[in-house]
Order: structure tokens, then sequence, then C-alpha cells
């Protein structure tokens, strides 16, 4: 992959090894656009490593960014005034069985309605599906939509396409993957609808498999696809 990479949630660095080719070599695959799970999968004693960025200083994986551009939650005091209990009456929770694609189908699509049909529901979708090594599981929806709309992840919000480029890449495990995602979108322009900023993005979603459901440990954009 070239180019620096970012990471927006803490990502875990697990020693995996890939199954599938590189992700140099795969090739886009178009992508078109439940019961609810009463156990959150996160809880449990589960072992992972910590060799990836972290909130304090600069990561150790694929050359990336630390993860000290994101402030810690008690920085944004702001009060959600949404419903955990809207998500689980949608089935917007994880649910067992869920294939890692659809994890990050169902994340990508609440964020890009994010505030429908509550405020930052969108990102109250993303939070119940990160695991616990992921920062954001500590954050409320307020908060982290705001970080979202504030940042360079707010390709995450203003895409209008999005499509898989090439399988998931397990490891020997297969209890962690690695997904590449192409998104494009236009970010807003409230002066001009035709001079909207056209992007277009690649991000890797990492997921890890905790009682049987994909959960996303992190989320990695490239730096010089636009």
């Amino acid at each position: 992959m070239k180019g620096v990479i970012s990471a927006l949630i803490l990502p875990v660095a697990w020693a995996w090894h890939p199954v599938f080719v590189p992700s140099g070599s795969l090739s886009p695959s178009s992508h078109s656009l439940r019961q609810p799970s009463r156990r959150d999968p996160r809880d449990g004693d589960l072992q992972t490593s910590r060799l990836g960025a972290s909130i304090e200083g600069e990561g150790e994986a694929s050359g990336g960014r630390g993860q000290e551009q994101l402030p810690p939650p008690e920085k944004h005091p702001e009060q959600w005034f949404g419903q955990w209990v809207v998500l689980e009456r949608r089935g917007d929770l994880p649910q067992p069985g869920e294939d890692a694609r659809v994890v990050i189908e169902k994340v990508l699509d609440a964020l890009q309605t994010n505030d429908d049909p509550q405020l930052d529901h969108g990102a109250a979708v993303t939070i119940k599906h990160a695991s616990r090594d992921n920062i954001i599981s500590n954050f409320n929806p307020a908060q982290y939509g705001s970080y979202l709309r504030n940042s360079e992840y707010r390709v995450l919000l203003n895409r209008d396409t999005f499509e898989f480029v090439g399988p998931p890449q397990y490891d020997s495990n297969k209890e962690h993957c690695v997904q590449r995602v192409v998104l494009e979108g236009h970010h807003p322009n409230f002066q001009s609808w035709s001079d909207r900023e056209f992007f277009r993005k690649e991000v890797d979603f990492r997921l890890s498999l905790h009682r049987g459901c994909w959960m996303i440990d992190g989320v990695f954009l490239t730096q010089d696809n636009d």
C-alpha cells in the first residue's frame, strides 16, 4: 500500500498471515447497497496483542501514524440524547454468524445516514461494533460523531458509494481479517452544490472474532488516493 496510513480507530496489531494474495493485486468488485443480540460479544477475557498505535504516540503497524490525533473521550463531554434501545429494535447490534463484510456494510450504511432515525445513530452503531481494544468503545455517539465530522474521517459520513476490493484476508486461525474498501463521495458545500469536493479513498477495516461476532479493531485511510 502506498502512502502514509492514519488510524481512526485504535488498531490491534496481531500477528496475522494472509491466506489470500496481497491487496495490491486485488481487483475491485462492485457492491450494492436480524434479530437483536442481547449479549455483548465483547464481554469476556479475550487475549490480544497490542503492538500498534496508541493514543499517546506513534504506532508500529504498517508505518502508520499513531492514534494521538484522536483525543480521549473526557475532552469531549458532549451528552448523547439518543437511545440505545433503538439499535436493538432495528437489529443494529452485533449478530453471531454475520460475515465480516456484512458488519462493514452495516456500519457504512449507518454512517451514511448518521442522523436517521436519531442524532448520531450511525456513530452509535459503529461503537457497538467496536471491539474492547478499540478506543471508540469508550466514546458516546455524540463524541464519536463530533470527531468524524471534524476530521479526515468525515469521508465515512459523506460517501456516496463503496466497493469491496477482493475478498477478506484472514489470518491462519480465521479469527482476524482485513478487508479493503473503496469509498467515493462528495464533501458538502453549502454555498454551491456544483462545487462540492469529490473524494476517493481506500479504507482498510481490521476485524476480529469475539463470541461469534466480527468486531472492528481499526479503520485505516491511505493518504495518496484522492
